[in-house]
C-alpha cells in the first residue's frame, strides 16, 4: 500500500504560545507536516509564496496585514492553497469576510483537534495536478 506524503501546513498565528502548541500537536501526526511559521499577515503571505503549502492555518486578527487580508493575496496568487481559519472571533461578519476572502474552513479556536486535522487534510490535492504557481480560472476551482 502507497503511504500518502503529509499534508504541508503554514502556520500563520502571532501568539507565540498558541502557534507553539500547534506545532506539538502536528509534530504527533503522521498526516500533517509544519513547514513553517508566519507570526504576521504579511510575513505568511510572503512565507506562502516561497514555500508552497498545502495549506495555511491562519489567525484573523494579526498585526501588519489581518487575516482577511493575508488569505485573499494568497489566493489571488496561488488558488490551490487552501487557507483554513483559525481564531477566536465567532462573528459571522468575520466568517463571512474570510469565505469571500478565499477560506475554505473557518474554525474556532475551541475547536476539537480532529476538527482542526480534518479542516487541514480535507480535500487535499493529488499529486497529478498542476503546479500551484499556475493559475487555474475560476470556473474549474468551484466544479471542484
Amino acid at each position: 500500500m502507497h503511504r500518502r506524503r503529509p499534508t504541508r501546513v503554514l502556520l500563520v498565528e502571532d501568539n507565540d504560545v498558541y502557534a507553539r502548541t500547534l506545532e506539538c500537536i502536528f509534530l504527533a501526526s503522521d498526516t500533517v507536516e509544519v513547514v513553517g511559521r508566519g507570526r504576521d499577515g504579511a510575513e505568511g503571505v510572503g512565507l506562502a509564496f516561497a514555500l508552497e503549502p498545502d495549506c495555511v492555518l491562519m489567525d484573523l486578527s494579526m498585526p501588519v496585514i489581518d487575516g482577511v487580508e493575508a488569505t485573499r493575496a494568497i489566493r489571488s496568487r496561488l488558488p490551490l492553497i487552501r487557507v483554513v481559519i483559525l481564531t477566536s472571533s465567532d462573528d459571522p461578519d468575520d466568517r463571512a469576510r474570510a469565505r469571500s476572502a478565499g477560506a475554505v474552513s473557518y474554525l474556532t479556536k475551541g475547536c476539537s483537534l480532529r476538527e482542526l486535522e480534518s479542516a487541514v487534510t480535507r480535500g487535499r490535492a493529488p499529486r497529478s495536478v498542476p503546479a500551484r504557481s499556475q493559475a487555474v480560472p475560476a470556473t474549474e476551482l468551484a466544479a471542484s
